[in-house]
């Protein structure tokens, strides 16, 4: 067999362990991983070993990457756009689940902070849809590993493990692959109303994308409003409440003046 051959095979081997052990819940370290491909043949100690396996998940790294960008301009990038909608108008409890993670915590804290320099601010304007997005990109990780591809960083420190990071994780770490998303999404959200795309449903995307508003007033703590009917949270430059279509409540105060809550 050519090297080039041995390459390939050890990739697809390694790939499918490391599948094998994230389905059980196992996290697998990169001594783990030599043990389970080498068999009796393992050293502890081998340079050669070590930097098989590594080469294995760099190269899976490299792969998912390119089939996450496939993914994102697929169809001019109207498939990724129409996923983003359809999830946030019907997947709401999942979109509001990555809200309450850790990592989202973090990657908050780094936006905040100004961490993703020029393109801060265009990230502030659409982070409303990124929960959707983060589910997504959740279920795309466990499709490619399946198929035996497999993104994954390690904890690092004595006792490091590899897994698949989180949409915030992955993206703190890999800031140019969240600027690309982030471009995509801004340049196809414009797209979308300006051509009226319609999603599966019939749903016409600038009426579903409203739903990703009622995201990011949960991010914010006086600039959004609840709706008087329904209960949701709505940005404050809504002036009706994104899901049922109920006006701010007007408040009379003295003096002839009125204010919206």
């Amino acid at each position: 067999m050519t090297k080039e051959g041995k390459i390939s095979r050890a990739y697809v081997e390694v790939q499918n362990m490391i599948t094998k052990y994230l389905e059980k819940g196992i996290h697998p370290s990169t001594d783990l991983l030599k043990q389970a491909f080498y068999g009796d043949k393992y050293d502890k100690d081998s340079r050669e070993q070590q930097e098989t396996i590594y080469g294995c998940i760099i190269r899976g790294r490299e792969t998912v990457i390119k089939l996450w960008d496939l993914y994102l301009l697929d169809s001019g990038g109207k498939t990724f756009l129409k996923d983003v909608a359809y999830t946030e108008v019907y997947e709401p409890e999942e979109c509001g689940k990555e809200l309450i993670t850790e990592d989202f915590s973090k990657f908050h804290l780094e936006l905040q902070n100004g961490k993703f320099g020029k393109d801060t601010e265009v990230i502030k304007q659409n982070l409303g849809h990124f929960p959707a997005i983060a589910v997504i990109l959740g279920r795309k990780m466990k499709f490619f590993s399946k198929k035996g591809h497999n993104f994954l960083t390690a904890t690092g420190g004595k006792d490091s493990v590899w897994y698949i990071p989180s949409y915030w994780a992955w993206n703190i770490r890999e800031y140019k692959l969240y600027n690309r998303t982030v471009k995509i999404l801004y340049t196809q959200l414009r797209r979308g109303i300006k051509t009226k795309v319609l999603l599966p449903s019939g749903v016409p995307l600038e009426e579903a994308i409203k739903y990703g508003t009622i995201i990011e007033a949960a991010l914010r703590d006086t600039t959004s409003w609840a709706c008087p009917k329904c209960g949701a949270r709505n940005i404050a430059e809504n002036d009706k409440c994104a899901i049922c279509k109920t006006e701010k409540t007007v408040i009379k105060v003295k003096k002839g003046k009125s204010k919206k809550s």
